[in-house]
């Protein structure tokens, strides 16, 4: 059971960029999609920090007060132009929380690239485990052992059937 719920909740991302092109790529076996962009590094906008409510959709603009951020989850976005429409597409790296400091590291590296201040990025971001798999991993493990523990301390008395079929054959 706990393992199925890992399996099931499993998120990947990555942004890779050169010198001249950037790739971004997101696999996900909750909805059963696989996300996959390529673009030049002029197109690279920009990267900011965003909040996710707690369906994990993006809160943009002034949607939530100051309190309200205050318990959402925070994750960051990139933003890139399109070359041939021109219509900027903003994804978020991860649909899940990752704490204060991790995006804000990420994303001052990713604007170091887009201000051509360092000529290489690889940002990954990975959810294999989710809070409620481990724990229902770790339960089914202690019930397992539970069931083995009282099933040898408590041996099951023989049916009536089974004393039957013995008085039969002596």
């Amino acid at each position: 059971m706990g393992y199925g719920h890992c399996s099931r909740h499993s998120e990947q991302s990555r942004l890779y960029c050169a010198e001249d092109v950037c790739r971004f790529s997101r696999d996900s076996t909750e909805n059963r999609s696989r996300i996959e962009f390529q673009f030049l590094r002029e197109s690279l906008v920009k990267a900011e920090v965003a909040h996710l409510d707690k369906k994990g959709e993006l809160v943009r603009g002034k949607r939530a007060s100051r309190r309200q951020k205050r318990g959402m989850a925070q994750t960051y976005t990139v933003t890139w132009k399109d070359a041939e429409t021109q219509d900027e597409t903003t994804l978020p790296i991860a649909s899940y929380g990752l704490g204060r400091k991790v995006p804000r590291a990420k994303v001052a590296r990713i604007m170091q690239y887009v201000q051509r201040q360092i000529d290489d990025l690889d940002v990954k971001e990975g959810r294999w485990f989710t809070g409620i798999g481990i724990v229902c991993f770790v339960f089914g493990g202690v019930l397992i052992l539970l069931r083995v523990v009282v099933g040898s301390i408590f041996p099951q008395p023989p049916s009536r059937r089974d004393l039957s079929r013995r008085q039969l054959f002596k």
